[in-house]
């Protein structure tokens, strides 16, 4: 009887090293917006910023999954990390609505209502 190489055991190893990837992401991007608020932000290159996400180039669908962390984290980067060269230095800073209104979140209710008024 011939063995086979077990494709669970396969995916398990690669889904750890996913897990473990999508972990140090998050807990940069977390520390990195802790710094944003204390108005310290975190710099890196371009680079070393997208190989956070194992990426060496940028690309429409890798542009949307690292916008999409970032969005999540309350996060964008100053100069756009998709406007400039891969060596160029960015900063994780806070969006600029975000400091202008002083707050952590908008409040959905307040938006609702706001959707709601008409002008006088």
């Amino acid at each position: 009887m011939q063995t086979r190489p077990n494709p669970l055991w396969c995916n398990e190893e690669t889904s750890q090293e996913e897990v473990a990837a999508v972990r140090r992401r998050f807990e940069t991007l977390e520390a990195a917006r802790a710094e944003a608020e204390s108005g310290q932000p975190r710099s890196f290159t371009v680079r070393e910023f997208i190989g956070l996400w194992g990426l060496e180039d940028r690309d429409r669908m890798a542009t949307a999954q690292v916008d999409a962390d970032l969005a999540n984290h309350g996060l964008t980067t100053s100069p756009d990390f998709r406007a400039v060269s891969l060596d160029r230095s960015i900063r994780v800073v806070l969006p600029p609505d975000h400091e202008a209104s002083g707050s952590d979140a908008d409040d959905p209710a307040d938006t609702a209502e706001a959707g709601n008024q008409r002008p006088e």
